[in-house]
């Protein structure tokens, strides 16, 4: 790259960029070195032609006529590089660090403390979302709306037991499924796992994943069975589902 370049029309070049002027207050107190920084930047793409090394180049020019107090500027190229370097960190710590980080601590790896509380206490946890989103209602928040809804007394009865019946079984089935995840977290914590015995783990808590879904799903098909269409359609209204 030649040094000497056509700076012919210098009053009509625009200020120059940021890698220009790092190159302008380093060749102010270090010489030449600034220009083979500089030729090494363009080398990795800063600046993608010779016209725009030549541009930069007359920038320099330009702005080291311009300048009126070069130790601000070296003040304010400090703080660039700076929060660069902070930037940079920052990214490579958010490409390294594990989402799961702060989960270390949780008694079941697997599950935090919110899910285990609704768990066993029968919550739905999520299971009943294909019925529910598909306008199959819900016993809890059927029998929380009855007014609303218009239930007669005669279904606000039969949803009242098919959701107690309902939230037995998932209290049941929920905290047979917590102590599954559980007994799997243990046997990675203490180091006992073998392939056979991961496979019977894996078994018992999904069979006992699907049971709690099967519960969930079916008091949902069962409740929607004695409505009316209308009454259905005021429910998925009332939930904000109506489209």
């Amino acid at each position: 790259m030649s040094d000497k370049m056509d700076c012919t029309g210098l009053h009509q070049v625009q200020p120059c960029d940021r890698v220009t002027l790092i190159e302008y207050v380093l060749s102010d107190s270090k010489g030449g070195f600034a220009s083979r920084e500089f030729e090494k930047m363009v080398d990795k793409g800063i600046g993608h032609d010779s016209d725009h090394v030549a541009r930069s180049k007359c920038g320099q020019e330009w702005r080291m006529s311009q300048l009126r107090n070069p130790h601000e500027v070296v003040l304010t190229i400090a703080v660039v590089l700076l929060s660069n370097a902070a930037f940079a960190t920052e990214q490579h710590q958010h490409h390294t660090t594990s989402p799961y980080a702060e989960e270390t601590g949780r008694q079941i790896k697997s599950l935090s403390e919110a899910d285990i509380g609704e768990l066993m206490r029968g919550g739905g946890w999520g299971f009943a979302k294909p019925a529910e989103l598909n306008g199959y209602p819900g016993p809890s928040h059927l029998l929380s709306m009855k007014d609303e809804i218009g239930l007669s007394k005669e279904q606000v009865g039969r949803v009242q037991s098919i959701f107690d019946d309902m939230q037995h079984r998932a209290i049941e089935e929920g905290q047979r499924f917590v102590a599954a995840e559980r007994e799997l977290d243990a046997a990675f914590k203490n180091k006992t796992v073998t392939e056979r015995r991961l496979r019977a783990l894996i078994d018992n808590a999904e069979n006992s994943r699907s049971h709690l879904r099967l519960v969930h799903l079916a008091a949902h098909l069962e409740v929607t069975a004695i409505l009316t269409p209308e009454q259905i359609a005021k429910y998925n209204e009332l939930r904000g589902y109506r489209k």
